[in-house]
């Protein structure tokens, strides 16, 4: 895990602005972490009924849930779903379009108001490069996690994608080693996205 220096400080505002009208049209889960997603919640083959989203951006995980996986393979099926986001904007308009499911202002870098063992999945996608301390929100994930319970996380590979607002980056061997779990899968995509797929013991 490499600190990467001088970098803009991360605050509400800045992804105020990123996750403005203009840029939803750019996903934050793009289709080869969404292969990705669907071919680890096969190879694990556990059920989904609560799924938490941290760095949830605008919600579009559920919507691939929602209406790509459980349509598809289980259409009476339903999952809770909680996403969080530092992004206070993000979260009111996700109240406002989308009240299925739950939506949370926090920051990441502090510890989650949730409680031991809570969900059957985890995902957090392209969110701990952006943190000062990831090893809080790591440490949050593995406990909020259910025992046998699905934990997703991507990041960049080392520098790629170097926006002004990544603290740190991520090789390889960071990647695998921040669950203490079972790896069951691990993808480079265009050699710059890292996703991986840990059960928690």
């Amino acid at each position: 895990m490499t600190p990467t220096g001088n970098k803009q400080n991360n605050n509400p505002s800045v992804y105020d602005d990123y996750y403005g009208s203009e840029y939803e049209k750019f996903f934050r889960i793009l289709d080869t972490r969404r292969r990705f997603i669907k071919e680890s919640i096969m190879s694990w083959g556990g059920e989904m009924n609560n799924v938490l989203d941290l760095g949830c951006g605008w919600g579009e995980l559920f919507n691939y849930l929602d209406k790509i996986y459980y349509k598809d393979n289980y259409p009476a099926y339903t999952f809770k779903g909680t996403g969080i986001d530092y992004c206070g904007k993000t979260i009111l308009k996700n109240i406002d379009r989308n009240p299925l499911y739950t939506w949370q202002y926090h920051n990441l870098e502090n510890e989650l108001k949730i409680d031991d063992e809570s969900f059957d999945f985890v995902f957090c996608g392209e969110t701990i490069e952006h943190l000062s301390n990831p090893a809080i929100c790591l440490s949050e994930i593995y406990r909020v996690t259910k025992k046998g319970g699905l934990i997703i996380i991507t990041v960049p590979l080392n520098d790629r994608n170097d926006a002004p607002e990544h603290m740190h980056y991520f090789s390889e061997i960071d990647l695998i080693k921040f669950v203490p779990g079972e790896l069951i899968s691990y993808n480079l995509y265009e050699k710059a996205q890292q996703c991986a797929a840990w059960v928690k013991n």
